[in-house]
């Protein structure tokens, strides 16, 4: 027998074609085996193993492509709690195809661009929806300097029934996760004696936590009323409590605080020395 690299070369393979091996089975005598059935062999026994593709590359597209001209490579499923996020850049078509999918087999989201998804034909957007509203006409004033007070928005309002509830002390506690937004209102002013800067800084707080920044308010002279309202949207969890404290600051004079306003116009109306609304945040079709 001549050296195998002294033969010819066959440049059209076909599963006729026979090669010489051992067979380990038969007292590893030499045996001829044909190319379909080495390929036949090949294709049951491999293992192959799921690859995770994993981008850490932040503001780029990253496109992941199988390809296979002959054979179907099947479906692709995508598993809950893995934190899948698809991005559209406002004018492309997002279609995810598989048996596994939620909702049927073929799932086509859509964005605007205007921050409203299109899911197989229904549009989602953002809803907000007002949960508590709540207003006090008592003045609340600090008993001396750098003393605390927390902020009350009147009688108590809601149960544990109710996404969010409000008790006479001032705490909004909410019974329910989600997303919120805190709008809170408050009328600084400053009577009595006059001289000197009075300093009102005021707080949010989360289950005794401050939130943000501290921000306040001088006041220079009596008969001077400040309103300010800040607006804080809020991921809260099931028990989280907020609450608002003013003080009057040693930087300053003892004066100052939320003071309510009787209005003698026809309206007669009170401007309240503080209030509060809550809103909750949820998609809907729209």
């Amino acid at each position: 027998m001549a050296k195998i690299s002294t033969y010819v070369v066959d440049n059209s393979i076909s599963a006729n074609d026979m090669v010489i091996g051992t067979d380990a089975e038969d007292s590893n005598i030499t045996k001829n085996y044909t190319v379909g059935g080495l390929s036949s062999y090949i294709v049951a026994n491999i293992n192959f193993t799921p690859l995770d593709f994993t981008s850490e590359q932040s503001g780029l597209n990253v496109n992941l492509k199988l390809v296979d001209a002959v054979s179907t490579l099947g479906t692709v499923t995508l598993t809950a709690g893995t934190n899948i996020t698809l991005t559209d850049n406002g004018s492309d078509n997002v279609t995810i195809a598989g048996a596994n999918l939620i909702g049927g087999t073929n799932i086509t989201i859509v964005d605007d661009g205007l921050g409203n998804l299109t899911i197989n034909g229904g549009v989602y957007g953002y809803k907000t929806e007002l949960m508590l509203f709540a207003e006090s006409f008592n003045d609340q004033l600090p008993s001396g300097l750098d003393t605390t007070l927390q902020v009350e928005f009147g009688a108590a309002q809601g149960t544990v029934a109710d996404p969010v509830m409000l008790d006479a002390s001032g705490n909004i506690t909410f019974n329910q996760a989600g997303e919120y937004i805190f709008i809170g209102f408050g009328n600084f002013e400053r009577q009595g004696s006059s001289g000197g800067v009075s300093v009102t800084a005021f707080r949010i707080l989360k289950n005794g936590v401050q939130q943000g920044s501290v921000k306040m308010v001088e006041l220079d002279a009596v008969g001077i009323a400040i309103p300010y309202e800040v607006n804080i949207p809020f991921k809260a969890a099931a028990g989280d409590v907020l609450t608002w404290e003013i003080m009057r600051d040693s930087s300053g004079v003892d004066a100052g605080g939320l003071y309510d306003h009787l209005l003698l116009g026809t309206w007669g109306a009170r401007v309240p020395s503080a209030s509060l609304q809550i809103y909750r945040v949820t998609t809907e079709v729209v």
